[in-house]
């Protein structure tokens, strides 16, 4: 039952960050996290913005969890906006290809990401994000305020004043 599936937003290791919440709050996520800790400062914004976050220390107990979500659950997937960008530069590298340089805006941009370009209010194209990097060095995400650079999959026709819309696949769940 394609209704009924859940969606893995993100996956990572370590312990839960503020960004691994922040990242939960923006896609309407849960954290679900298998022997690991959560830092202190991820704690307390995780209970600012109602972030839930369930940890196991046996894998069984994990898969009984979402056992659970999946029979008392409707799940659909849905694109969900979570982070907007705007293009500052546009770089051409050899064996590298396009790479659009970029001021957050809004939200968060994540490796792996959908990005929407928008140009003078019209979709001229979109994509996957291929490569991050913030400074110069690769990175899985970069947050509001800070610029980045990044290689999408399959646009590379990006201009200066672009606005790009950074989408994430999420669950909506219904009873």
């Amino acid at each position: 039952d394609r209704g009924r599936d859940i969606s893995i937003v993100h996956s990572d290791i370590g312990d839960i960050s503020e960004g691994d919440v922040e990242f939960a709050y923006t896609t309407n996520s849960r954290i679900l996290a298998l022997h690991v800790k959560t830092e202190r400062n991820a704690e307390l914004l995780a209970k600012d913005r109602g972030v839930e976050i369930k940890s196991f220390d046996v894998i069984y107990h994990l898969i009984e969890f979402i056992e659970e979500i999946l029979a008392s659950k409707k799940v659909e997937k849905v694109w969900k906006r979570v982070g907007v960008l705007e293009v500052l530069k546009v770089f051409h590298i050899k064996k590298v290809g396009v790479v659009a340089g970029c001021g957050v805006k809004e939200g968060v941009i994540s490796r792996d990401s959908k990005v929407v370009c928008i140009r003078n209010g019209k979709k001229v194209g979109e994509g996957k994000i291929r490569s991050l990097q913030r400074e110069g060095k690769a990175v899985k995400e970069v947050h509001a305020g800070y610029e980045c650079g990044f290689v999408c999959d399959a646009f590379s026709d990006w201009e200066v004043g672009d606005r790009v819309e950074v989408l994430a696949q999420v669950e909506e769940v219904s009873e």
